[in-house]
């Protein structure tokens, strides 16, 4: 009851470059970034990927995965949909006039999200939301524990966060704060992408969007039909390995050159 009293009371207080890795702690409150995978019509699982630690870059987070055998049998990927958030704040002093740190995550399907039109009564109610769902999740702060929630649940997801909810609100951002994960029922091991938006505000300032690389969102987040999760900065490419056969041809084209030049 504690716990769930401090996400609800964040909720009412909110009113108004690339690293190796993005923190999610706090001395005050802290949210998980979260990955909700549900059908909203039996089940909906949560999985904390990141709380008082760090979530690593370029890494699979592979722990607390999931599949579709989770729901019921005859469930299609078409069924299901993915979506991420987090939420947090911290006092940046130890003064009783020190400011909070505000700071919201969430993934969309829209690359080219942006601040026009937001304002406090969204960010507000998307804490709040947000408050509401880590009380139900009951997480204990362990990185990959995965709890299961009914959609019925006043305070789940699909509640707080549905087509009309505070979610699709947050940066105009329509119904793309989600995922349809169809694309899995397709042979072999499929993976969609999301971007993930970082949006943030110091005490009473005007929030504001921290992207990476030129772009508005700040990370790709990329789930794999294995169950995995992995984080990318926005922009950043990972290199092409190169085949071994092609490694081959490589060798094979430089000896003849060399030859070449040899009897020449």
């Amino acid at each position: 009851m504690k716990k769930l009293a401090l996400f609800l009371a964040m909720g009412a207080m909110i009113v108004g470059g690339a690293s190796q890795a993005f923190a999610l702690t706090s001395a005050d409150f802290q949210g998980s970034l979260t990955r909700v995978v549900t059908d909203p019509t039996q089940l909906e699982l949560y999985t904390d990927l990141g709380k008082s630690s760090t979530v690593a870059l370029d890494t699979q987070i592979s722990n607390g995965g999931f599949a579709l055998s989770d729901f019921n049998v005859g469930t299609a990927w078409s069924q299901v949909n993915l979506s991420y958030f987090s939420n947090y704040m911290v006092k940046t002093g130890a003064l009783p006039t020190s400011p909070y740190q505000y700071d919201i995550y969430f993934a969309s399907t829209n690359a080219n999200l942006t601040m026009t039109g937001v304002n406090t009564s969204q960010t507000s109610a998307f804490n709040s939301a947000a408050g509401s769902v880590y009380g139900q999740m009951a997480l204990g702060g362990v990185m990959g524990s995965t709890s299961a929630i009914l959609p019925s649940n006043p305070n789940s997801f699909t509640s707080k966060f549905g087509t009309t909810g505070s979610f699709t609100n947050l940066l105009n951002d329509g119904t793309s704060g989600k995922v349809n994960l169809a694309a899995f029922d397709a042979a072999g091991i499929q993976t969609v992408d999301m971007y993930l938006y970082h949006i943030t505000k110091l005490g009473t300032s005007a929030w504001s969007m921290v992207g990476a690389n030129g772009e508005n969102y700040a990370y790709v987040i990329t789930t794999s039909e294995a169950g995995y999760t992995t984080v990318k900065t926005a922009g950043s490419t990972s290199p092409v390995p190169v085949p071994a056969a092609a490694w081959l041809l490589i060798s094979g084209l430089l000896g003849i050159i060399g030859a070449r030049r040899k009897n020449s």
